[in-house]
């Protein structure tokens, strides 16, 4: 399974209590993908 995101991206929250908040991702943890 390809992750359309890297380490260090800004994203852009779209659900959920930090709706509309920018994020960075810091780690991608590769035994949670489901």
């Amino acid at each position: 399974m390809n992750i359309p995101f890297v380490v260090g991206e800004t994203v852009k929250v779209i659900d959920g209590p930090f709706n509309s908040f920018n994020a960075e991702i810091e780690a991608i943890d590769d035994q949670k993908r489901n």
